[in-house]
């Protein structure tokens, strides 16, 4: 019988064909494959991943780094630059661009800890009177005239030495009411102020250095480097509100009521629950039993506390 007349036979010849070659094809792959030597993946000592992060830095750069991305909410370049000034020419240490920004991004939550640690953390406690803080802000009374009010803290117990209203500032003005101040609290080692041109001026240095008082300027567009002074005003400005000053009289009558509630009222938190005038004059609250207390009430109402007599 000829083959062609069965088509069947030929399609079921050319199937078992194929399929002994492709299984002879796939055991010569296997054999080829086993006698192959694996490649190796061991890195080269120079090479890097793009994303990991190598653990190359000592814990002190990386925990600056994030200290200083904290504190001046840098970008990864300009942190890198920072970092490279301070650091580079004293330790050998530098860092780069990249790895400030991979630092950045692996330890985001350290760095979240890090923002909460300072802006929680308790400064240290400075002797009484070594160091004033001085500035100045401005009150708006019900005629829309702005009046400048000029205020100084001391850094160790946060006693408001003083509060004044100056219808001038000036050289002349400042160091009346800096002089004033002494002869009632005592001179400080140093004065610290921001950078207004008056604080800087050259009479107001030869005073201050002929007086044997030290001159310390923050740095500028840095406010809180002034934080004591800064956060004085925070709270006279809170208390001001909805207090309608008519005029400059009324202002000159107003600012020793406050001074008063903040200086003997007013417990502080990081003095231990003391007053400024108690940190000032060295009384422990928790061991000295108040003589005589009466209730204070000022600026309608709005500065209320109890005054202790030690």
């Amino acid at each position: 019988m000829n083959c062609y007349q069965r088509p069947h036979l030929i399609i079921m010849i050319f199937n078992l064909v194929c399929m002994a070659a492709l299984f002879f094809l796939g055991l010569y792959c296997s054999v080829c494959t086993a006698k192959r030597k694996p490649r190796s993946r061991r890195r080269k000592p120079g090479s890097a991943s793009a994303t990991a992060l190598r653990p190359r830095k000592a814990a002190w750069v990386r925990h600056r780094v994030l200290a200083l991305k904290e504190q001046h909410g840098l970008s990864h370049r300009k942190l890198a630059d920072l970092f490279n000034q301070l650091y580079f020419a004293k330790t050998g240490v530098s860092v780069g661009r990249t790895w400030g920004r991979e630092l950045l991004i692996r330890e985001a939550h350290i760095a979240l800890h890090r923002q909460r640690e300072l802006k929680h953390s308790v400064p240290a406690r400075q002797p009484n009177n070594r160091m004033w803080g001085i500035d100045t802000t401005c009150v708006t009374d019900g005629e829309g005239i702005q009046h400048i009010v000029l205020g100084a803290i001391d850094h160790g117990s946060r006693l408001n030495l003083m509060l004044l209203h100056l219808k001038r500032f000036n050289q002349w003005t400042l160091l009346g009411s800096l002089f004033l101040a002494i002869g009632q609290h005592g001179r400080p080692s140093m004065i610290k102020t921001d950078n207004h041109p008056v604080f800087r001026g050259r009479l107001v240095k030869r005073v201050l250095r002929w007086s044997g008082v030290g001159l310390r300027h923050s740095r500028p567009a840095r406010p809180w480097e002034n934080g004591y002074t800064e956060r004085l005003f925070g709270t006279f400005k809170h208390s001001l509100c909805g207090y309608l000053i008519a005029d400059a009289a009324q202002l000159r009558v107003a600012l020793p009521a406050f001074q008063f509630w903040y200086n003997v009222t007013r417990p502080h938190q990081h003095l231990g629950g003391q007053t400024p005038q108690q940190a000032w004059l060295g009384i422990d609250p928790w061991t000295t039993a108040p003589r005589a207390s009466h209730k204070f009430s000022a600026w309608g109402a709005r500065l209320r506390g109890m005054v202790l007599r030690h």
